[in-house]
């Protein structure tokens, strides 16, 4: 069993989230009254807010079903086209155990690990690519390894710049 807290935020566009995504705050958008979270701009993105709870997407005529092992990118990014998704409830988990989608292959148990792209996916420190002297906004630590891209991943959600 996970123990995790979570949160409720509206989502800031019209598109589809695969579960499992990192996003972060939109602050252009949110108030006192109403925090908006997006899709990450892209890699070592700044201002991570959580991680997309189970999502599922109803739609007119019935669930919006995304069959296991559908590669997040072809999901992501999409738009409904009998309805709108923008300002809707999502939930996101901020702390403690979930699990993530991984970018690439080579995540290993222990590692650190940033956004790597507009998807919301993640990949290690070193796998990102980041130089020294540039920060990590790191926003979890693998508790299992990755095998290939799009892999599931299970993480302990952490919130912690670092500079390399």
């Amino acid at each position: 069993m996970f123990n995790n807290f979570s949160r409720t935020v509206r989502m800031k566009q019209n598109k589809r989230i695969f579960k499992y995504s990192a996003l972060v705050s939109d602050a252009g958008d949110s108030s006192q009254q109403n925090v908006y979270a997006d899709l990450p701009a892209g890699a070592n993105a700044a201002g991570f807010m959580g991680f997309l709870n189970d999502q599922h997407f109803i739609e007119p005529g019935g669930l919006y079903f995304v069959p296991q092992g559908t590669p997040p990118e072809t999901v992501t990014g999409t738009v409904p086209s009998t309805y709108s998704l923008a300002g809707r409830n999502a939930t996101i988990v901020t702390a403690g155990d979930h699990f993530a989608i991984a970018a690439a292959a080579g995540i290993n148990e222990g590692d650190l690990l940033v956004i790597a792209d507009s998807y919301g996916r993640l990949n290690s420190i070193v796998g990102a690519g980041i130089q020294a002297g540039t920060t990590a906004n790191v926003v979890a630590k693998a508790l299992t390894p990755s095998a290939e891209a799009d892999d599931i991943i299970r993480i302990k959600v952490i919130d912690m710049p670092v500079k390399q």
